[in-house]
């Protein structure tokens, strides 16, 4: 509130002391002033005085908007002694307000406070009159409220209000006619100007900066207003994104409930948006093998932005063996603009390769065949070296399965594994098949309690003759045919002799066996196996009449 006073001096002369009066009319300004239109104003100074000089200085004004009210307060202070008796019979009338009323056609009212010895109304028109209170020994200071106020149509100017100084006599008492000397008025003015609306102070401060992608939000559209009312209207709106651009404009306009008093006000603040980097998705990828052509096996970065990968190595590239290899892939987005250019990398590991080795199952050799190339013939699309075992040239003995082994060491040994691979082999001999008596063909047929001698003769590849001991390893009757009727003994075949076994005839240069018949049946047909050592199997039948 903005205050102002005012001093009005008075000097009394009597026969007893001369009192020095200062009248002081302090006007403050409370909140927003009415309108006001020209009024006179007489101020009563009532003292059983002989002589009174009366000197008024200091004028003031009080601005006044259209529409709005002013309250202000006048203080009345004396100083000095007077010579006077008389007590205020209702001094706390000074604190009633007397109020200005101005509307469009000037002022319309001047309330007064009902009080004797208070301040008090001029009939005579709308001006008020302003009484003094009495004082008794040492002065006593008074004040009195008042307020001014004015239509929102009040013309606008200044009105004057006049301030008389007039000497009267006590109405309470006998007391002579006061003498007035210097009559000196004094002026309050009203000053009525055109009202003007407070624009509020918008307090937003430059967000800080964000990401391409991210929505505006109350984190940036946060502006505040010091009038407690009203809404904020901003552009771009929330949930907008923006492209990405340095000192991009934020507005704000903000429309005040109390549009009476307020005007609306608006701001700018700017904001940076940073160009978003991509997010590009790539897993490690799975160990390969040397010799594996890269493809989208490997490369296969991928993200959810528009764009293009580029690979370092290419698609096709066929790495080196060796572990934590670097694969780059650079990610170019379309919209330049808003997205930054990324490169991610991930490490592979490339394993040696193990070269295949080609080495088909040798076919059968006979007893006494070295081994050769025919046997020894591992092959691999990798440069390298073989080493066989048994090695080239070795005779194997007769026997079937027998394992042929092949080292390979590559020359590329930073690449390629070393490798090894077995085949398995067949020796055999030269078999002759069951010799005479017994037909080859199985249609052989003896006389029941006879004694059947079967015979055979193996040799090497030279055709020499094999009598060594161990060639037969089993001989059987294993199985008996009647009619339609297949039975299988498995039993050992019974002998005439006391030999058990096949016998070495070193004059015929073949192997016996005589069979004995006689706990045979007749009319069966009776199938024998002999087993050598070679893996083979002579097999051989007859029947008994």
């Amino acid at each position: 509130m903005k205050e102002r006073t005012k001093n009005i001096k008075f000097k009394f002369c009597s026969k007893y002391l001369f009192v020095i009066l200062p009248l002081v009319l302090a006007i403050f300004l409370a909140g927003c002033g009415g309108l006001l239109t020209p009024a006179t104003d007489e101020v009563q100074i009532k003292a059983e005085l002989l002589q009174v000089e009366v000197v008024a200085e200091l004028n003031d004004i009080i601005v006044v908007q259209q529409g709005q009210t002013v309250n202000f307060t006048i203080n009345l202070s004396a100083s000095g002694k007077l010579d006077a008796s008389y007590t205020p019979t209702n001094s706390a009338t000074a604190q009633i307000p007397t109020i200005y009323s101005v509307g469009a056609g000037g002022i319309t009212s001047a309330t007064e406070p009902s009080s004797v010895y208070g301040f008090w109304h001029n009939p005579d028109g709308p001006q008020a009159v302003y009484r003094d209170a009495r004082w008794t020994g040492y002065p006593t200071p008074y004040s009195v409220s008042a307020q001014a106020s004015a239509a929102s149509d009040a013309p606008l100017g200044d009105y004057p209000i006049t301030i008389v100084p007039v000497l009267s006599p006590d109405p309470t008492g006998p007391a002579p006619a006061p003498k007035l000397t210097n009559d000196v008025a004094d002026t309050l003015t009203i000053r009525v100007v055109a009202a003007t609306k407070a624009t509020p102070v918008i307090t937003w401060s430059n967000p800080a900066d964000i990401i391409y992608g991210t929505a505006l939000s109350s984190t940036q559209l946060n502006a505040t207003a010091d009038v407690a009312a009203g809404t904020f209207v901003y552009t771009p709106l929330a949930g907008t994104v923006l492209n990405a651009g340095s000192g991009q404009t934020l507005s704000v306009d903000f429309t005040p409930t109390d549009t009476a008093n307020y005007n609306s006000a608006s701001k700018d603040v700017t904001i940076n948006v940073i160009k978003a980097t991509p997010i590009i998705s790539w897993e490690i990828p799975a160990d390969i093998v040397y010799g594996t052509a890269l493809s989208g096996t490997q490369l296969n970065a991928s993200t959810d932005v528009d764009g293009s990968f580029a690979y370092d190595p290419t698609d096709g590239t066929k790495l080196n063996a060796g572990a934590l290899q670097a694969l780059k892939t650079t990610f170019t987005p379309d919209d330049a603009a808003n997205y930054n250019t990324v490169s991610v990398s991930v490490l592979i590991n490339v394993l040696k390769a193990t070269p295949i080795i080609s080495w088909e199952i040798p076919a059968d050799i006979v007893y006494g065949t070295a081994l050769s190339g025919t046997q020894l013939n591992a092959s691999t699309d990798v440069d390298g070296s073989f080493a066989y075992d048994p090695t080239d040239g070795t005779v194997l003995n007769a026997g079937s399965g027998q394992n042929l082994h092949v080292d390979f060491i590559p020359t590329d040994m930073d690449n390629y594994n070393n490798a090894s691979k077995d085949v398995k082999i067949n020796v055999i001999y030269n078999s002759s098949g069951i010799l005479q008596p017994i037909n080859a063909d199985g249609s052989s047929v003896f006389k029941q309690g006879s004694t059947v001698p079967a015979k055979f003769r193996v040799a090497d590849i030279n055709g020499n003759s094999i009598g060594t001991p161990g060639v037969v390893t089993d001989f059987k009757l294993f199985k008996i045919i009647v009619g339609t009727e297949v039975l299988e003994p498995n039993e050992p075949a019974l002998s005439t002799t006391p030999d058990t076994a096949f016998r070495w005839s070193a004059s015929d240069e073949q192997w016996i066996f005589n069979i004995s018949t006689k706990n045979l049946a007749k009319n069966k047909t009776y199938v024998y196996r002999i087993t050598l050592n070679d893996g083979t199997a002579i097999i051989f039948q007859f029947g008994l009449k």
